[in-house]
């Protein structure tokens, strides 16, 4: 199920964003930029619609996907 941003809290919204950013789970982790700038660019892509939280009933857990990773999921 995708969360619209709007959905969360300005905290929550930051605290899922910078675990993503932290946990190895983004493409962005090799990149020489601060915290900030990581978690700025990550959500950019959350309000510009290229990146989607997920919300996954099984694991009752949250990760950010891109379109594409998530049509994967539910084939």
């Amino acid at each position: 199920m995708i969360i619209p941003v709007s959905a969360l809290e300005p905290a929550t919204l930051r605290n899922l964003i910078e675990n993503f950013v932290t946990s190895g789970a983004s493409d962005i982790e090799h990149l020489d930029w601060t915290l900030e700038d990581k978690v700025q660019h990550v959500e950019r892509g959350l309000r510009a619609g290229s990146l989607y939280i997920v919300f996954d009933e099984a694991s009752e857990s949250c990760t950010i996907l891109t379109l594409d990773q998530w049509q994967e999921m539910n084939k």
